[in-house]
């Protein structure tokens, strides 16, 4: 495996990369030949973390783990509380463990344990929890806390007094996650849930979400010819409301910010937004985007700076929330596949870190490109360091899946499809295997078949573990590549993926488990899918979904 270059050395002023797009002499590594390698499984997971904040301001951690153990010969033998450079929290310091569990629990699977007098700086807003077992270590399922939120994906929190949870802003973008991650927070048993349908004045194209203080969802329905619409859920009831702005170039995607009681439309008063692409907002809250000529920009309250980037122009922003930005870009037209709305695609991705203002652009140098608008920027092996995940192709072998570093390095590759003119549309990588394996969920030719395929990464390799036909992720020609996301679609604690039946009629819930690939249910759509899926968190730990009809109609399923 190549090395894994530490991200970090972006935000302690790496130097620019000197080399040009296409005429660096260095040509980027030929891909390693497929090798099937010998990899331990560590299978100690943490399935749920329990916070709660005592008036003293230390906290007692309730983990509940799940491991098969076998007896004293292999069992979790403890759990950590991790801050964000690393260091693991212990009330004893003399201990292996922030709780150290004493004996096997073959009998009591999961099992929840307690530790108290867990003391966590109060500058710390998130920490990750951790299990171990006795044979294989670390590297089952970890949870990530977000101390300053009521509830997330796996975990829930309750801080000392009502006044110092701070109500954080929430974002609503088409990819789920600022990192591109396609991964919903909270659960929802879809096939039970109630369902609101909201006519609305066209055939949407676009939904976003938020929730407010009180845990009503929000949502924004952005229409063909660019007209927004927006609603509050309450008692079951659609409620219209005002927004910052009615109106958006025809084909833009929304994103929102709730904050304060009020819904606003990211955009700027700059005139040269690119048109196929929305602004985010960065970890300290100023306003980034893509402008039409290709820069990154970023408007504080009282200033605009722009970096040059070469950014594909309908390529997605996407922020790791640590000021790191990270988009697509070098358009080129090597290679005219045209799925995706134009004949260009990206080759090469650019960084930038907006705590020093340097700019690393990274170049893909053979005849492959990047096909799709926003790679998923994830730690994708466990390392705390986030990955890059891309798809790759050309005209001989179609795309393949590629795994990349900060600076363009291959770590991991999936086989190529073998036919030029052939694409993935990967989705997302979350813990979605049968045993909570992290793995890896993308669509083969979702225009022609549409076979959900889910990978693992072993090695240099990322292997394909299983698939199933007759689903689609992508309209040709469209630049919605959020039809589909992964989270707790059944109540049941596991991660499925939802996304629609090729003819788009209707949505099927896909688990993972040990024979393949099982259909939980399907739920229909009148009309027919016309928008990118949206999933919001709720406070309480539920989650809301929604999705345009091609009927006119906003349907939303609320838990």
């Amino acid at each position: 495996m190549k090395k894994t270059f530490i991200f970090l050395l972006l935000s302690l002023g790496m130097a620019l990369s000197g080399c040009a797009w296409l005429s660096n002499p260095d040509p980027t590594p030929t891909l390693s030949p497929t090798v099937t390698p010998t990899a331990i499984v560590a299978n100690a997971h943490v399935i749920f973390v329990q916070a709660v904040e005592a008036e003293d301001g230390s906290w007692t951690f309730s983990v509940t783990v799940e491991h098969p153990d076998t007896g004293w010969e292999d069992y979790a033998d403890g759990w950590d509380v991790v801050l964000p450079d690393g260091t693991v929290v212990k009330p004893n310091p003399e201990a292996a463990f922030t709780r150290v569990l004493t004996h096997p629990h073959e009998t009591e699977q999961p099992f929840t344990r307690s530790q108290s007098g867990i003391v966590i700086p109060a500058d710390v807003t998130s920490v990750t929890v951790r299990a171990h077992d006795l044979v294989d270590g670390y590297g089952g399922q970890e949870v990530v806390v977000q101390l300053n939120q009521s509830s997330g994906l796996n975990f829930s929190v309750e801080r000392a007094s009502a006044f110092q949870m701070e109500l954080l802003p929430q974002i609503g973008v088409t990819n789920q996650q600022p990192d591109g991650n396609r991964v919903a927070s909270g659960q929802i048993d879809l096939l039970n849930a109630a369902v609101l349908d909201i006519p609305l004045g066209g055939v949407p194209l676009w939904v976003v979400g938020a929730a407010d203080e009180a845990g009503n969802p929000i949502w924004v329905a952005a229409l063909e010819d660019g007209q927004l619409a927006g609603f509050r859920v309450e008692n079951g009831e659609a409620q219209a409301i005002d927004l910052s702005v009615s109106q958006l170039p025809a084909g833009m995607p929304p994103a929102i910010l709730y904050q304060d009681g009020k819904v606003k439309v990211l955009t700027t008063q700059a005139p040269n937004l690119a048109p196929f692409t929305h602004p985010i907002l960065t970890g300290a809250g100023d306003l980034a985007y893509i402008n039409d000529q290709g820069e990154i920009f970023v408007e504080g309250s009282d200033w605009a700076r722009p970096y040059k980037a070469d950014a594909l122009l309908d390529g997605r922003l996407l922020s790791d929330g640590a000021g790191n930005l990270l988009t697509l870009a070098a358009p080129s037209d090597i290679y005219q596949h045209g799925a995706l709305g134009d004949d260009l695609e990206a080759k090469g991705f650019t960084l930038l870190n907006l705590d020093t203002g340097k700019v690393n652009r990274v170049g893909i140098y053979s005849d492959q490109v990047v096909e799709g608008i926003a790679p998923i920027w994830a730690d994708l092996n466990s390392d705390s360091v986030r990955e890059i995940l891309l798809t790759l192709s050309n005209r001989q072998g179609g795309a393949q899946l590629v795994v990349m570093d900060a600076q363009g390095e291959i770590i991991a590759q999936g086989e190529p499809i073998g036919t030029g003119y052939r694409w993935r549309h990967q989705i997302a990588a979350a813990p979605i295997g049968p045993n909570r394996e992290m793995e890896i969920v993308d669509v083969l030719t979702p225009h022609i078949g549409g076979v959900v395929e889910f990978f693992r990464l072993e090695g240099e390799n990322l292997v394909k573990v299983a698939e199933l036909s007759g689903y689609t992720s992508h309209v040709i020609h469209t630049r919605n590549l959020d039809l589909a996301f992964v989270g707790d679609l059944d109540a049941d604690g596991l991660l499925e993926l939802l996304l629609p039946k090729q003819d788009l009629s209707s949505l099927g819930i896909l688990q993972r488990s040990e024979s393949g690939v099982e259909v939980v249910g399907e739920a229909p759509l009148e009309g027919g899918l016309s928008s990118n899926l949206a999933a919001i968190p709720l406070p309480d730990g539920g989650m809301s979904v929604a999705a345009g009809m091609g009927s006119g109609v906003l349907r939303v399923w609320l838990p």
